[in-house]
């Protein structure tokens, strides 16, 4: 028993100093005590060049219109949503669509239950937390914002993975009619 966490802490130091590696800040959040949406809010608002969004279920407003506020601040945005969000209606994906922002569904087997956010390839939020009034105002939740080129540049290429990969569904454009 000690020897199996004796490993498991040896693996958890390794990991964080050879895969984060230089200077990283990392920032924890709860939201038992944090407002969530505010602290993304925070970070969308710095992005400069693109935000990428990885993200299984995304039904807040506000934040489908800080995106479009990005977008007409000439930043790329990009979000790719469980399959799912496609027939919720509560999701806000066309919200975006509407305002110009490229959105696509990840089908697969299994679900698309990422929950990341890539911005200028700079800052990664991550965590428990989706993009919804349930996890801002009932659900225990938690994010992560790191402030780590090399991390960002992990899951930038995980995004793009998913973006291009097999089993995407993509709205090419969004019509009222």
């Amino acid at each position: 028993m000690k020897k199996s966490l004796i490993f498991t802490v040896l693996g958890i130091i390794l990991f964080s100093t050879s895969t984060w590696g230089g200077e990283t800040e990392k920032k924890v959040y709860f939201s038992s005590k944090d407002n969530l949406s505010k602290i993304v809010l925070s970070e969308l608002v710095k992005a400069e060049k693109s935000i990428h969004i990885a993200m299984y279920c995304f039904t807040l407003k506000p934040l489908a219109k800080d995106l479009a506020e990005a977008k007409r601040r000439n930043v790329e945005v990009k979000v790719l949503l469980d399959e799912g969000q496609k027939y919720s209606k509560s999701s806000c994906w066309d919200v975006l669509v509407e305002e110009g922002i490229k959105v696509k569904f990840h089908k697969s087997p299994g679900l698309m239950h990422n929950k990341f956010c890539v911005n200028d390839e700079k800052i990664t939020l991550t965590g428990s937390y989706n993009w919804t009034e349930n996890a801002n105002k009932i659900n225990e939740e938690n994010l992560v914002a790191i402030d780590s080129e090399e991390v960002a540049k992990q899951y930038e290429k995980e995004f793009q993975n998913l973006w291009t990969g097999p089993g995407i569904i993509e709205i090419v454009e969004y019509s009222t009619i």
